[in-house]
């Protein structure tokens, strides 16, 4: 038996090569992280990020950044067409956008912060305002409950 070291060489791809990757905050901290992961393992990654700027090379063939906030419907309906025109369709989509502590009025103790204005804001609207785009085919529920 063949002992295994750090030099034994495996595929990290997980069978993700060629595949359409979408990354709502990909220009935050944890959004760069899972976009070099998705890009080192061989997928086209579409990033949408309020951010200005993106710290990825858009001359890279395999990426594509998009402006796009995601509490506007028309934003990422456009952002899921430039991606869909230049990959194809959207296979996997990652949620990552959400507002950090910094946006919020500072106080003393995190447990005086007034937190109730974005409750119901960006992450969570914009993750059900992203669900719709990324899946166009899924009809939405008139049942009630």
């Amino acid at each position: 038996m063949s002992l295994l070291s750090s030099k034994t060489p495996f595929d990290l791809g997980l069978g993700f090569q060629d595949t359409h990757v979408l990354v709502t905050g990909g220009c935050g901290l944890i959004g760069e992280v899972v976009v070099q992961a998705f890009l080192s393992a061989g997928c086209n990654v579409t990033i949408t990020d309020i951010a200005e700027e993106c710290p990825f090379d858009q001359t890279d063939q395999h990426v594509l950044f998009q402006r796009a906030d995601i509490t506007s419907a028309e934003q990422m309906d456009a952002a899921f067409s430039a991606a869909e025109k230049k990959f194809g369709p959207v296979e996997c989509c990652i949620a990552l956008a959400s507002l950090d502590l910094s946006v919020l009025k500072q106080s003393e103790s995190l447990a005086d912060m007034v937190c109730y204005p974005y409750s119901d804001s960006s992450h969570d609207t914009g993750s059900l305002m992203t669900t719709p785009v990324s899946f166009p085919d899924v009809s939405r529920s008139t049942e009630t409950f």
